[in-house]
């Protein structure tokens, strides 16, 4: 009998050497989908439909009832009221809970960089000669990976001396929903030892059972290196929004990286561009 190639063997492998897999079917096009093409309010999506939902999305204008909803958000119910308010803007689309958080999250950058102001600027310490500049990030240029073609859904890890597997997908919107509502149960005390990317990685695990099952089953049964597959599973297979810009130090010419200027506070008290002017 042949020897089962480790799950690293099949993940990390180039993209021309991994076999084809089978992907999740792409949902009907309606007739109408050349009209929505044409719309204005047409978004495509990173993922492009292999993930088992459209390749795009239609949305509108954020409205002054969008920016109540998000500031009467507490701390434990934001993630949940920034879903339902996202939700809202993509036209209460049916799917929203099973789109992956990658294209949500591009998704978001996209709806609030293109109704508020784009451009944000960022001071910079260089490391190496320590100058000191303002470096601007126009949010609607930064790069957007789309998809891997290869992307298996699910993985299955191998587990056990019997031929079980750890059936593993792409972390989605619902995923998070169901972290947000299992850590808000527990006390303050209690969700200091909780690792939020810990319990997205267990529930992006194809398991029957509960969430709190699951994660109790999770803890007691599977070993953290199996784990590890999990979390190398969602870095490999990372798609969307990059999280990091370059700048080049205008004094000395070092290279440096930083994350995007993108914070939830930009969400909760968008800027306007500065061209108020124009107005008048």
């Amino acid at each position: 009998m042949a020897a089962r190639k480790k799950p690293t063997q099949n993940m990390f492998a180039d993209e021309e050497q991994q076999k084809p897999t089978k992907k999740p079917t792409e949902a009907p096009q309606k007739d109408t989908e050349e009209k929505v093409k044409e719309s204005a309010n047409y978004l495509d999506l990173p993922s492009k439909g292999l993930l088992g939902y459209p390749s795009h999305v239609t949305y509108r204008d954020i409205l002054v009832k969008d920016e109540e909803v998000l500031a009467s958000a507490s701390a434990t119910t934001l993630t949940r009221t920034l879903n339902s308010v996202i939700k809202g803007l993509l036209n209460n689309c049916e799917w929203f809970e099973q789109m992956s958080v990658f294209d949500r999250d591009y998704v978001m950058l996209w709806l609030w960089s293109n109704n508020y102001t784009s451009k944000k600027h960022v001071d910079v310490t260089c490391g190496s000669c320590g100058h000191k500049e303002t470096m601007e990030v126009d949010l609607t240029e930064v790069p957007v990976h789309d998809i891997k073609s290869n992307i298996p859904v699910p993985l299955e890890i191998p587990f056990g001396d019997n031929g079980e597997v750890l059936k593993v997908v792409p972390s989605t919107v619902g995923h998070e929903m169901e972290v947000e509502k299992y850590i808000n149960k527990h006390s303050e005390e209690e969700q200091k030892g909780m690792s939020f990317e810990r319990l997205m990685m267990i529930a992006s695990i194809d398991l029957p059972m509960p969430f709190e099952l699951k994660v109790k089953w999770v803890g007691e049964n599977v070993p953290s290196r199996k784990l590890g597959y999990v979390r190398k599973y969602h870095q490999y297979f990372k798609f969307g929004v990059q999280d990091e810009v370059e700048h080049t130090c205008e004094k000395c010419g070092e290279v440096s990286t930083l994350g995007i200027p993108f914070q939830i506070t930009d969400i909760l008290y968008p800027e306007l561009p500065d061209d108020f002017e124009e107005l008048l």
